[in-house]
């Protein structure tokens, strides 16, 4: 049995479309009075600051939060290396500054600083060797720096402690 051809569509999409466009412009409405701009830019201007205000409250918490785990891992690791005492002073969280003594001779005197100031509601995250002016890294590079200098500590504490023993 031969195929039949579908049927034509009597008008294309395309032309339907544009035979509505036509009947909606061309009904004579009055134009619709515009909202005035200034009472929708100060409720957008508030906005805007709540939105800049929830930022940064949200980077301080970030970086309270970092400090406080930072801290809280230095205590985990004292509580199974006593040595780090000679390391890691007592931190002082008002201060949100953790020095660690350089690891590679009992002589050195020198020590790493790793702080986290606030400046202009910004913080800044500050590594710095001595008394060297600190460089400033993101928040991550600042726990990967910091997580990398306890590891070498307590990688320290433990070959001369196994030496020790020997």
């Amino acid at each position: 049995m031969p195929r039949k051809a579908p049927a034509k569509k009597s008008q294309s999409t395309a032309s339907k479309k544009e035979v509505s466009n036509v009947k909606a412009s061309s009904k004579n409405r009055p134009a619709k009075p515009k909202q005035s701009a200034p009472a929708s830019k100060s409720k957008s201007s508030g906005n805007s600051v709540d939105a800049v205000v929830k930022k940064q409250l949200a980077s301080l918490s970030q970086a309270d939060t970092l400090f406080k785990d930072a801290v809280s891992i230095v205590e985990i690791y004292r509580k199974k290396h006593p040595e780090l005492d000679r390391y890691i002073p007592s931190v002082e969280s008002t201060q949100r500054e953790i020095n660690v003594r350089d690891a590679s001779s009992e002589d050195s005197n020198s020590h790493y600083r790793f702080h986290i100031e606030v400046v202009d509601g910004d913080p800044r995250y500050g590594v710095a060797l001595d008394q060297e002016e600190p460089s400033y890294l993101d928040r991550s590079q600042w726990q990967k720096q910091f997580h990398l200098r306890l590891a070498k500590t307590i990688a320290t504490i433990i070959v001369k402690r196994d030496s020790e023993s020997k």
